[in-house]
This record gives structure tokens, C-alpha cells and sequence, in this order.
């Protein structure tokens, strides 16, 4: 039953949560992930951007963002029990461009993952890297 809460021992594994940017995942879901995973349901975070755009400073690359966001997001992981994190490196801002080719790589990780159930994170208005990551795991689950 769609949209009804269910205990998380009926929860299904293993779980694949795509998200377009490093945090997505913690602030959305991440307390939900982090007792399933104390339960031992193997989840897998996909990444689909490295969050490489932004920055404050006008001196630091996209590259050296990108590594930041990085490590901070295998750190948040590290500390919920996620031990299988991917990251797809597409620029910031740019999955509207690349549907096609992000559709394909999150197909190859859900065959590859032996996905039970996919989780997006909620999309944040105004953020169109969010709002895409999300369609394409909606295109597959209904196969739209």
C-alpha cells in the first residue's frame, strides 16, 4: 500500500537511494537508512553529481569542490554504516542535459545491486539536478 508507513524489519533489501548531490541522501532520509542498516539491509548510495559547483571562494576548482563533497559525503556514509557509496561525477547542475546517459548508468546499477526497492530523495523546488535524478528512478519503477 503506496504512501501507508511500514515497520522497517518489512522494509525489503537490498536498497539503491539515488540523489543528485552529496547530503541529499542524510538530510532526507538518512535516520531511516541508518536503522535499516543496523538491521543489516545492504544499502547502496548513488550519487549522480559530486555537488562540484559553488563554492564561495572564486579560487577553488570544480575539481577540488568536488573532492570536498566527496569526502565529506563517504564521511556522513561512514557514520550511518553505508559502506557502498557510488559516485557518477556529472557536473553540478547539468543532469537535465544527460538523462539518456544517466538513465542507462542507474539501470546498470540497479541490475548490478540486485535491487529490491529504490528510494529517491525528495525533490527541493528551484533544483533541477534533484527533480531529474528523481524522474529517472520513477521512469523505471513505472516504466514511463
Amino acid at each position: 500500500m503506496s504512501g501507508t508507513l511500514r515497520p522497517s524489519h518489512e522494509i525489503p533489501g537490498p536498497i539503491l537511494v539515488v540523489a543528485a548531490h552529496p547530503d541529499d541522501i542524510e538530510v532526507h532520509c538518512g535516520g531511516t537508512l541508518a536503522h535499516l542498516v543496523a538491521q543489516g539491509t545492504r544499502v547502496t548510495y548513488v550519487l549522480c553529481t559530486s555537488g562540484n559547483r559553488g563554492a564561495a571562494d572564486p579560487e577553488v576548482t570544480m575539481d577540488e569542490i568536488g573532492a570536498t563533497r566527496e569526502g565529506e559525503q563517504q564521511a556522513a556514509s561512514d557514520i550511518l554504516g553505508v559502506t557502498d557509496v557510488r559516485f557518477l561525477r556529472h557536473d553540478d547542475g547539468d543532469l537535465a542535459f544527460i538523462v539518456r546517459e544517466l538513465r542507462e548508468e542507474i539501470v546498470r546499477l540497479v541490475r548490478e545491486t540486485s535491487l529490491a526497492r529504490s528510494s529517491p530523495t525528495t525533490p527541493i523546488p528551484g533544483t533541477a539536478d534533484r527533480t531529474v535524478a528523481r524522474s529517472i528512478r520513477i521512469t523505471r519503477r513505472w516504466g514511463w
